[in-house]
């Protein structure tokens, strides 16, 4: 059951990990590009969310090459 007055928003905190150096690169243009712009995030349970970035990206050099990035992004269904 769900109250229709209840908030839909929901934030997310999304974590791409062993990712190359070229990779990471990428999704911080897109994330760079993206900032202040509406985008969409398609969910584990394949749900559409629409929102915004919230926070800057954490970058972690892993070793080996390798990379992880996180973020926040808030949103609504779409």
């Amino acid at each position: 059951y769900r109250n229709a007055s209840w908030g839909k928003r929901r934030t997310f905190n999304i974590r791409c990990s062993a990712l190359t150096y070229a990779k990471r690169d990428e999704v911080v243009a897109f994330y760079t590009a993206a900032i202040g712009q509406q985008v969409t995030y398609i969910d584990s349970e394949n749900r559409s969310w629409t929102g915004v970035f919230v926070a800057a990206p954490v970058i972690t050099d892993n070793g080996d090459c390798k990379c992880a990035i996180a973020f926040t992004f808030r949103g609504v269904p779409a």
